[in-house]
């Protein structure tokens, strides 16, 4: 045996989808103390089988944001939860990242999240110091490229309001270039109820910018209802292990 494979429909409430990977955590450290035993959440998603209007939510920037915070709970887990697999791919009864008819096709907003997770994401997940609240503000998940030449940070704001706050580089030493990636609403309507559609397929996105990097501390504006890639290529010969980002 090596992965205990739970399927978790609830990671909207991220308190009880901790709850939960610690518990299969325990399991497996009172059956199994001496042995390599991992996590494979082989299903995930907000809701497994809510209907009517509700389910609709799950095409909706809100339902990208509540992924997208599940994602970084997983890199807080990476030691143990080695596989995940978000569920669906496609249609599902509103469940699937892509929404297909008979001849054409849409991505929803949380493809555009599991995109940027997918692409964006390093092989080494960092510690957050100060930790990242699990219930509000914004929620933050570092990681470190395997070469450790890239650090990628995501931020998740699903409050109706920007906020600004200081990006903190200074345990890292030297950038080079930054970048960043956010998802967000083309109109600005700051709502989590915002969605795409075969009529309008773009209006929920991901843009991507330059960012000034020529300070260690950089003051950066995370936009109501968006989730941002900020990715720092490290100086090479100024490299330091870090341990940790803020």
């Amino acid at each position: 045996l090596n992965y205990v494979c739970p399927h978790d429909y609830g990671v909207g409430d991220l308190a009880s989808a901790q709850k939960r990977l610690d518990e299969v955590r325990r399991l497996i450290r009172s059956t199994r103390p001496h042995r390599l035993i991992q996590i494979a959440v082989t299903e995930w998603n907000t809701t497994g089988g809510d209907m009517g209007l509700h389910r609709a939510g799950l095409w909706n920037l809100g339902n990208a944001l509540a992924c997208a915070r599940y994602q970084n709970l997983l890199h807080r887990n990476a030691d143990i939860v080695q596989i995940a697999n978000r569920s669906n791919l496609a249609n599902s009864f509103c469940s699937g990242i892509i929404q297909t008819d008979n001849s054409r096709l849409y991505k929803t907003p949380t493809y555009w999240a599991q995109w940027l997770y997918s692409n964006k994401a390093g092989a080494k997940p960092l510690r957050i110091d100060p930790p990242a609240p699990l219930g509000s503000g914004l929620d933050v998940s570092s990681t470190l490229s395997e070469n450790g030449k890239v650090l990628t940070t995501f931020v998740v704001n699903d409050s109706d309001e920007p906020v600004l706050k200081r990006f903190d580089l200074a345990p890292v030493k030297g950038t080079s270039s930054a970048e960043a990636w956010v998802l967000g609403d083309r109109d600005h309507a700051d709502s989590p109820d915002v969605s795409n559609s075969f009529d309008d397929p773009d209006r929920i996105s991901v843009k991507h910018r330059e960012v000034k990097a020529n300070s260690l501390r950089l003051p950066i504006r995370f936009e109501p209802y968006s989730l941002t890639v900020l990715q720092f290529t490290l100086t090479p010969g100024d490299l330091r292990k870090p341990s940790g980002s803020r």
